[in-house]
């Protein structure tokens, strides 16, 4: 009974990753390169897309945390205030008495 085996092998690829270096670093590179402008136009596509359904469900969690019985209503200002500073990565201002 034989057995076949076929396929190529690479010594200087296996050579150069022992070494810790990527035989094909300047083709992916290249291919990064290539396609920026594509995989921007993804990635802002998409963006917009779960900015969407963000905004789509918005109303619903704003609900949904307003009608919860576990916090009050000033834990639920704290959590909607906290909302904001995540989304635009600075607190909201503070007006003195509040």
């Amino acid at each position: 009974m034989a057995i076949e085996v076929s396929g190529g092998f690479d010594l200087t690829d296996e050579i150069m990753r022992g070494l810790g270096k990527d035989p094909y670093a300047l083709d992916k590179a290249r291919f990064l390169s290539a396609t920026f402008e594509f995989r921007m136009k993804l990635a802002i596509a998409q963006r917009k897309l779960q900015m969407r359904k963000a905004l789509d469900e918005l109303p619903q969690v704003l609900d949904d945390l307003w009608a919860d019985g576990r916090y009050s209503a000033r834990e639920r200002r704290r959590i909607l205030t906290s909302f904001g500073t995540r989304w635009t990565g600075r607190p909201r201002a503070t007006v003195p008495g509040r």
